[in-house]
């Protein structure tokens, strides 16, 4: 007997990537509070579906990650890296 496949949509990461891009760039340029940003990145999560669990994670020299999981097996469905401006040390 074959295995039995869920029906999950699939992630459409291109209006994903726009949606945590968009948040960030207004929290970044202050039209959103930080509260306000996780009510937004809250909303995307719930978004995504049941069992998909969206972790935000600071990079190393500036820039915010963004990490997509199955929350059932932990694996990452997909990444977005966003990057600040870099500017050395002076």
């Amino acid at each position: 007997m074959p295995a039995k496949v869920l029906n999950r949509p699939e992630l459409d990461r291109e209006a994903l990537s726009e949606r945590l891009s968009s948040a960030l760039t207004e929290r970044n340029q202050g039209l959103l509070t930080q509260i306000e940003y996780e009510d937004r990145l809250s909303e995307i999560a719930l978004s995504l579906g049941h069992h998909i669990v969206l972790e935000e994670t600071e990079i190393q020299r500036g820039g915010t990650r963004f990490i997509v999981r199955n929350s059932l097996t932990g694996d990452m469905v997909e990444c977005f890296e966003y990057r600040s401006r870099w500017r050395p040390d002076v």
